[in-house]
This record gives C-alpha cells, structure tokens and sequence, in this order.
C-alpha cells in the first residue's frame, strides 16, 4: 500500500533530541508481565530496525548520527522500515503463497495475511497522516514538534481501521473453513439430493443448505414459485449436478449470481418478463469461477426493460444462459444447446443474447436451434452469441433462428452485435439478421466490430440473409462494419443473401464497411446475391467500402450476383475502394454477375474440390454441397440413475486435465477438505509467528553480547522505571 504521505523526507543527520525521547520512551507495566511487554516492545523495535540497511547499532554510532526509529521517515522511493506484527504477516503471506502452488486452497489464507497486513499497515498511515509530517527549517534539518498524548483520537481511529480490515479477512477465513468436507453431507463425495421445489429454494437460505455445497438432482421440478438462489454478496460458489433431469416454469433466473458451477440440467418453458437489470433463464450474473455446462434450455421467453429510472439511465442486460458474464478465464459457458426460445429487451440502453447480453468469458459448443432475438431502443446490441462481446465464442452454430432490432445504433448480428474479442467457428443456417434504425449495423459474425483486437475466423453462412433498412447502415456476412486493426478470415456464404437498403448503407460478403487497417482474407461466395440500392451505396465480395489502411486478398466469387447504387460502386474484392489496397492477382470470379455484366467462366471441378473446405463439414461439403446435418437438434444428455458410488458424476462435457498441468500433489490436494487445508495453512501461520519470536530472541542474545540493544543508560533508566512500577 502507497504511503498517504507525499512529503516524506529523507533521512536528516541532525538528531532531535526531544524527539528521541519521545520514542524510546517505552511503555508503562507492571510487575513481572510489565518488564515482559517492556522488554518485548524494546527488543521488537530493534530488531525491526536493524534490518534497515543503513542501521549501526547503538555502541558504534557517534554523536551526529541519528539512531533509526520505528518512526524514521524515509524517501518516498525508499521503503520505509515495517511493523513486527506487519512484518509477520508479510512472511506468512508469502509462505502461503509459496505453499498454494501445490495446494491452492492455502491461497485463501495468504489472502487473509495480505488483508491483515493492510490492516496494519493502513493503522500506521492513519497515525502518520494524523499526526502530520515533521515541519523542516530552511536548512532542511528537521523541527522539534508537539506530540500528541497517547490514547487520542488518531490511535482510536487508527486502530478501528485496522480491526475493521481484521474482521472482513477473518470473515474470509471463516468462510473458506465452512466449506463441508468431502465425505460430510453437501462434500464432494456426499452431494444433497435436490428432489422438489420445496429443497430447491432452501439453497442458499437454509443453513444445511449452504451456497457452497454439492447437489444432485434427483427428480424433475416445477419452479413456478421458486425465487432466485444466490445474490452478490453471497453467489452460488457450490456445484448443482442436474442429473439431465429437468426444472420447469421459472419466473425469475435459476442463480442470481453464480461463481460455481452447473451442469447435466434441463430447463423448460421459463417465463421471464421482469423490469431489472438482468434477467436470464440458467444465471443472472455469472463470475469468479462460474461454469454452465451440458445444459439443454427449452421453450422458454426472457424479457427486460431498460431505458430509465428516475432520470437516471440504467442498462438492462438479458439472456437465455445468463444475462452478464464477468470477465475470468475461468468464467465458461460450455456444452450448452438452446431449442424454441426468445429473449427481447426493450429500452435504451439493453444488451441482448442467447448466451448473454454480454459475454465476457469464454463461450464454447452453443447449439442454437428456432430461436430469436429482440432488441428495441436507442444503442441496443443484440446476438445469438450476445449483445456486447469482448470474450472468445467458439463453436457457435444457430439454424433457423433470427435477431432483429429497431432502434438506431442498434447493432445486430449471429455472433455478436458488438464485438470487441474473439468469435471462431461459426455457423448460420436458414438463419436471418435485421435491423431497422439508422446507423444499426448487421452481420452473420457480428454487427459493428470496433476493437483493435476484434478477431472473425471460419464463418460459415448457408440460406442466411442479413438486411438492413436505415441510412447508414451496413450489412454482410462477416461483419457489418469492420472498424479495426483486427482480421476477418475464412467465411464462406452458400446461397445467402445480403441487402442494404438505407442511403450511404454497404453490403458485402467480409465486410459491409472496412475501415481502419483491418485484414480480410479467404472470402468466399458461392450461390450468393449482395444488393446495397440506397444513394451512394457501394457492393462487393470481400467489402463494400474500403477505407483506412484495410487490406484484402483471396477473394472468390462463383455464380453470384453484386449490384451496388451505382456501376462505380460495384465489384469482386471491392465496391469502392477509397483508400487501403487489394491484391487483384488473388481474387476469382467464376460466372457471377457484377452490376449487370457477367464475370469470369464455370469453374472447373478439379478448382471446386476443395472450394469449401474451411467452412463447416457439419453443412457443407469441401466441394460446396450442402449436407444434411440431421443430429444437430438430438445432442444432449438423458435422464441418469442415482450414482451407486459415493463419487459425485463427473459432468459429461468437460475435458480431462492434460497430466502435464497437473501440480505435484494434486491429489492430496484435492483430498482434503478447504477447512482442513486452511487450519492446516493457520497452523503454519502461527508456527511462523513462532520461529519469529525465537529469531528475536537470538538476535537479543547475539545483540546483548555484541553490541547492546539498549545502551547502558538507557538499561539503568529502564530498571528503575519498572522497579517503580512494582506495587
């Protein structure tokens, strides 16, 4: 922690009398506990500040050289000379710390030593700033100052402030020690059987249902009365094992807040319409460490409102798998098919998708199947992926599902409606895009793409149709407007369609509008129609309007038609090219209709062969036939018997551990319970504060022999005063 000090001194070689006097004064005692706490006060002082670096104990130092106290102020580069009781909390932190590479459940404790020792350290920048910086002459040296009497008000303070820091990391503690253990009901090895709405909603509320317990379905549940389990304060931390079996009719989401995980679950006809802040079917808000996987969602409706309350803006977020995800590499949707539902918001301001209004994580294997997508209001973002993503989605596919918004700057798209990360491996089949609103982009990948670091690979785009109708607005498969450093590579459109209707609107197979010095590359178009008829409207296969530094090569069009407003505003790699370049050596045209002149002969079967070989097998072929995917809506998990081991199932859809990643130890890692690896972790911490007080006593023994702690003044003084102090 930063001093609150900005001021700080460098040490000053005047020595103030009255100024050391005030700090070797010890404290008072009485009787034999009196010398000991005198004692221990004087030689915890010393040892402290023998290990300055610029220390010299008492018997070698001269007149002019000033004896380090615990109060010295050092340079505000320097590092100042710590407490004891800081000093051991530093140490155990970082034991702890040590120690949680091969068990890190102990990282809680060093996370409990790092919280005390701020404690301590925020008590002493409360006394110092309190108290206030030693005034200097003009010659720099330092002024004697007033002090003020022991027990007033910035101890009082000072210590309040600490005890306050204390209680929040024993809470911690305390908290990381009510884990169960694995063999105790709600362990790992003894999950709580979940088998009616009755014992659904005790999670979280009841104390032998604690939120950080393992659970196992073991019925199919009707949650029409059931309120969320979990809040921000305490999310969800435990692991809820649907079995495959089903929870039915919610009005609200299953987890307000989820830091756990959950999987193997069904979940059906959901009816969600709620005025708040997020609104989902699986979770609300997921962080931490959160997992959803293997998990089917089913004929279910999430609605929210934006817009304002009071004046005051307030962004609504919704989805059906969870209406925010916290950015965490450990923050995962996994696994996840969704058939027959819808999410809409309505208002300004609202995030929207399948899989979240706005993603932070990482997305993996959604299946989405006759599903929409609604947004209405000003600057609302609406996907299948999600509304907002600065995460990573892989592995998307959506057949037969739409999104459509109304609002202007309502950006749209299969993938995302704003991209700010990753989307890889996506798939759109009969599927179609709409926006209605000026400036409201649209795209298969994603709708407006503004991020240095946006990233569209392997898109895959079959039946698909993607339109636009406000000014200013651009459409594509791929993305609606490319306004980034980043790359869009590898998309294939298959008897698609693309129009952009609005005046000063691009359309395009890649990029609707690239601006900026994005990368586009191995566009491909077969079957397919690109129409931007508004004024001033360019078309093209690869981008209809280039700008900035973009760049674009590999471009490939067969039996397709491009028309832009104008004959100007029409091409293969391009429509209009207004800055940036194209590599024309690697664009082909084969039979495809450019404004109204044909373009390029048939393609020969040897050159089609492998024509489509980076979109996805699932759908087409690497020879550009369609392929009729029939298992796409049959994928999930089946209702499971109770396990007859006392192991809890491991959930279905997650991949082993590489043995390469595994700590030393781990197993005996994962055999012990949280609280028992956090005793052990507190023994060790105690043992610390140990092997430190027997360090200072050497250190006193070796002082005593070799240059005395205290000067032989000082000695006397302090024997008569605490003989004095004896009744």
């Amino acid at each position: 922690m930063q001093s609150l000090n900005t001021t700080l001194q460098p040490v000053k070689t005047v020595y103030d009398d009255t100024q050391s006097e005030q700090h070797a004064k010890p404290p008072s005692g009485s009787g034999s506990m009196g010398r000991f706490a005198v004692n221990l006060y004087n030689g915890t002082r010393s040892f402290v500040t023998s290990l300055s670096p610029n220390y010299l104990p008492d018997h070698l130092k001269t007149d002019n050289e000033t004896p380090l106290s615990a109060t010295t102020h050092y340079p505000v580069s320097g590092n100042r000379p710590a407490t004891f009781t800081g000093s051991l909390f530093e140490g155990a932190g970082l034991a702890c710390s040590l120690m949680s590479y091969w068990c890190p459940q102990v990282q809680i404790v060093a996370d409990v030593a790092a919280k005390l020792c701020a404690g301590v350290r925020l008590a002493d920048e409360l006394r110092r700033t309190m108290a206030g910086n030693p005034a200097t002459s003009e010659l720099g040296h330092t002024k004697p100052k007033q002090h003020s009497p022991t027990g007033t008000g910035t101890n009082h303070l000072a210590h309040a402030a600490a005890a306050a820091v204390a209680v929040e990391a024993l809470d911690r503690l305390a908290g990381t020690a009510a884990v169960p253990l694995p063999d105790a009901r709600g362990g790992r090895n003894n999950p709580i059987p979940v088998g009616d709405s009755a014992t659904l909603k005790k999670i979280g509320r009841d104390p032998k249902h604690p939120s950080n317990a393992f659970y196992i379905q073991t019925g199919n549940i009707d949650a029409k009365d059931n309120e969320a389990i979990g809040s921000k304060r305490e999310p969800f931390s435990g692991s809820y094992d649907g079995m495959c079996r089903t929870i039915r009719n919610q009005k609200e989401c299953l987890f307000k807040s989820l830091s756990g995980n959950v999987h193997n679950l069904h979940l059906s006809d959901a009816k969600i319409n709620v005025r708040e802040e997020s609104a989902a079917v699986v979770a609300c808000q997921m962080t931490g460490a959160a997992r959803i996987e293997n998990v089917a969602i089913t004929r279910s409706q999430v609605a929210t409102t934006g817009d304002t309350d009071f004046g005051q803006q307030r962004y609504a977020y919704a989805g059906v798998v969870t209406a925010h995800q916290n950015e965490s590499p450990a923050t995962r949707i996994n696994g996840v098919n969704v058939t027959d539902c819808s999410v809409a918001t309505t208002g300004n301001h609202s995030f929207v998708g399948i899989a979240g209004g706005h993603i932070s994580g990482e997305v993996t294997g959604l299946k989405v199947l006759r599903s929409n997508v609604t947004s209405e209001g000003t600057s609302a973002y609406a996907g299948i992926g999600a509304g907002i993503l600065d995460g990573q989605i892989r592995h998307l596919s959506a057949v037969d599902s739409q999104v459509v918004t109304e609002g202007s700057d309502a950006h749209a798209g299969i993938g995302a409606g704003l991209l700010d990360g990753q989307i890889r491996y996506l798939s759109a089949v009969d599927s179609q895009v709409v926006t209605e609103g000026i400036d409201a982009d649209a795209g298969i990948g994603c709708g407006l793409a503004n991020s240095p670091r946006a990233e569209l690979s392997f898109i895959t785009a079959i039946d698909s149709k993607v339109s636009t109708i406000g000014d200013s607005a651009d459409a594509a498969i791929g993305a609606g407007q490319f306004d980034s450093f980043g790359q869009i590579s590898d998309v294939t459109a298959y008897g698609s369609n693309v129009h952009a209707s609005g005046v000063d609107s691009a359309a395009a197979v890649g990029s609707g509008y690239a601006a900026k010095g994005g990368q586009i590359n191995n566009i491909k178009a077969i079957n397919t129609t690109v129409i931007a008829d508004g004024e001033e409207s360019p078309a093209g296969i690869g981008a209809g309007l280039v700008f900035g530094e973009s760049h674009l090569e590999n471009i490939t069009a067969l039996n397709c038609e491009v028309r832009g407003n104008e004959r100007d505003l029409t091409g293969i790699a391009y429509g209009e090219l207004f800055s940036g370049s194209a590599d024309e050596n690697s664009t082909k045209t084969y039979n495809s209709m450019v404004y109204d002149q044909l373009q390029g002969r048939g393609i020969d079967q040897s050159q089609l062969n492998h024509l489509c070989e980076t979109a996805d097998s699932r759908f087409l072929a690497n020879d550009c036939r369609v392929v009729n995917y029939a298992g796409f809506a049959n994928e999930g998990c089946e209702p499971r018997s109770l396990p007859t081991s006392s192991v809890s199932p491991t959930p279905t859809s997650v991949a082993p551990i590489p043995f390469s990643t595994v700590p030393l130890a781990s197993a005996t890692a994962s055999s012990l319970s949280s609280g028992a690896i956090a005793g052990i972790a507190l023994g060790s911490l105690v043992g610390l504060g140990a092997l430190g007080v027997a360090g200072y006593l050497g250190f006193r023994h070796y002082s005593n022999r070799h240059g005395n702690l205290l000067s032989e003044t000082e000695s006397v003084e302090l024997n008569d005063h605490m003989d004095s102090q004896d009744p």
